[in-house]
């Protein structure tokens, strides 16, 4: 309910109005070298990608949280009380980085980008763009049945003007159906 709720309030920053699956949460996770990889996770909402990082991260301090709302926050940072989770925006990773953390090996979005702020938008892809380790990877989902439309098909190529595309696995035990889209930054 905290979720329909946070979606009735504002809707162009939850983005949906029900929690990721496990599913869309493994399917985001895979790939990432737990032992080493500094993991940033945008949009930590009510913890459904943060559940299934937990339940793989080795070291707390190599993780890095964002939700914009603080009352979620609040509960996140209840619900895994020795992760970073700060109540901020995306765009200010910088402040919230600690200087002497790992280089950045994973970005994991659940942030509706096709639905904020464009500059929004392009602000945080850039600079996760910058901030990502050669090899690195930013992964992100939008739904199956908007993913084709004009929007996010130039949200895509944006991205795509800063880090390679590695491909996409829909995950239809979500509601609704979700594609999983993986990028790398190559140098």
């Amino acid at each position: 309910m905290a979720f329909f709720k946070h979606f009735i309030k504002s809707p162009h920053q939850v983005g949906s109005i029900w929690p990721s699956s496990q599913k869309l949460a493994v399917a985001m996770v895979k790939g990432i070298d737990w032992r080493k990889d500094f993991v940033v996770e945008l949009g930590c909402g009510t913890g459904a990608l943060t559940q299934e990082i937990v339940k793989h991260l080795e070291c707390q301090e190599h993780y890095l949280g964002f939700e914009l709302q603080p009352d979620l926050q609040r509960r996140l940072t209840t619900r895994f009380p020795g992760l970073n989770i700060v109540a901020a925006s995306a765009t200010e990773l910088h402040s919230h980085l600690n200087p002497n953390a790992p280089p950045i090996h994973a970005v994991l979005s659940s942030l509706p980008f096709t639905t904020i702020d464009r500059e929004v938008t392009q602000v945080v892809i850039e600079e996760y763009a910058e901030a990502l380790a050669p090899g690195g990877l930013f992964r992100l989902f939008l739904y199956a049945h908007t993913a084709d439309l004009p929007k996010n098909r130039r949200f895509l190529e944006f991205v795509t003007q800063h880090l390679e595309p590695e491909g996409r696995e829909l995950v239809l035990w979500n509601l609704p159906p979700a594609y999983v889209f993986t990028f790398r930054k190559t140098s």
